[in-house]
């Protein structure tokens, strides 16, 4: 009969301890109704001008660059002291010479047959005279002459022949000129091709040139930055927004100014960018005297690009950006969810210039599951450490 009893009076002293902690268990609804407000902090948003600045970067290539080649035959006998990789020139400086005999004697040889030809041509002028002045003899009107009497055939011929040889006098000149190959401009060499000796025929690369007035940075944008730039219209000789183009040497970052001069008439097609293009003048301070760091070609940059100015716009931290552009602000005592349109961002801010209303406040406290409509306690504005 114990042995019945025990489990029994067991099993009945849990249930009445059950029925003890229930009966003293606060209600969840009265558990909720005494929780405390949310402690947030706030500033108050200010309406401001903010200027642009469009983040970019890309690689330093000469705004001219040139593959030297020959235009005629022949073997290489002289090269200049400066052609060689990064060898400075100026326009018109000889950086190759071709073996000119051969095109000498063809000047030559072209001179001699236009002394003949203007020997015939004289010739015939002279036997139109002496047929002129016999026919006048006889006394008859010139112009009853026969064409053939006065040699006009023959002197037609001989003009023709004199300007024939004058021709190719000139095509030989030409040639002969073509065997010194000069600078096309002031520039620099980016490599050279041949050599002493070397046998070269027409198209025959030699070597290859920049020019060193100014440098091209393409730098691609996307579509949303363009409405912030001030691009130049296709076909306009006016400059764009200026560009500031920074480097790293080691510890020591440099940085030269430029501007937007034009816009690619094309969309990349796997990146779907735009591009712009920055020039720098004399990137290598050819025409100038400082201890400034060149612009290299092949230098690869990051750009600043200056934008247009947008009045009327709020800043909030980016981190404050939540999902679907909202943010979390104080309205009356009330945490409230406001969804605005972000104009443009950078270096850490947003710049807002709709969705917000009269009297809201921003709420800088980081919340990990903000409700609609919570009570909040607004600690910058309770200490008397907020913003006005």
């Amino acid at each position: 009969m114990k042995k019945i009893l025990l489990p029994v009076i067991i099993l009945a002293v849990f249930l009445l301890g059950a029925l003890l902690l229930s009966a003293y268990q606060p209600d969840r609804q009265t558990r909720d109704a005494v929780s405390p407000d949310v402690l947030v902090e706030t500033q108050s948003l200010r309406v401001e001008t903010a200027p642009v600045l469009i983040e970019s970067q890309g690689t330093v290539q000469p705004s001219t660059e040139t593959t030297l080649v020959s235009e005629v035959s022949g073997l290489v006998t002289e090269l200049s002291p400066v052609f060689v990789a990064g060898g400075v020139f100026r326009k018109g400086d000889v950086l190759i010479r071709l073996d000119p005999l051969d095109y000498a004697v063809t000047v030559r040889q072209a001179e001699a047959a236009l002394a003949a030809s203007q020997a015939r041509l004289t010739e015939e002028l002279a036997r139109r005279q002496a047929e002129e002045a016999n026919w006048r003899q006889s006394g008859r009107s010139l112009s009853d002459a026969p064409p053939l009497l006065m040699r006009e055939p023959f002197i037609a011929e001989a003009d023709a022949n004199v300007k024939a040889a004058q021709a190719e006098l000139d095509k030989a000149r030409l040639y002969l000129g073509k065997t010194e190959i000069r600078a096309p401009y002031d520039g620099m060499v980016k490599s050279r091709q041949a050599d002493i000796g070397q046998y070269v025929s027409p198209g025959t690369p030699l070597g290859v040139t920049f020019a060193t007035n100014s440098a091209e940075v393409r730098l691609p944008v996307t579509a949303s930055s363009l409405p912030l730039l001030d691009i130049p219209a296709y076909g306009s000789i006016a400059n764009g927004p200026s560009v500031k183009l920074t480097a790293q040497f080691g510890s020591q970052t440099v940085q030269w100014k430029g501007d937007i001069v034009r816009s690619e008439g094309v969309v990349e097609g796997s990146t779907r960018m735009h591009v712009l293009v920055a020039e720098v003048h004399d990137p290598y301070g050819m025409t100038r005297s400082n201890s400034k760091m060149p612009l290299k070609a092949g230098l690869f940059v990051r750009a600043s690009i200056t934008g247009i100015s947008l009045d009327s716009v709020q800043a909030v931290p980016r981190s404050l950006i939540r999902r679907n552009n909202e943010v979390l602000v104080a309205d009356k005592g009330v945490m409230r969810l406001r969804q605005v349109n972000v104009r443009y961002a950078a270096a850490g801010m947003a710049y807002v210039d709709s969705g917000f209303q009269t009297g809201d406040r921003l709420i800088t406290t980081v919340l990990e599951d903000p409700l609609e409509g919570t009570p909040i306690i607004d600690r910058s504005q309770s200490d008397g450490t907020g913003e006005g």
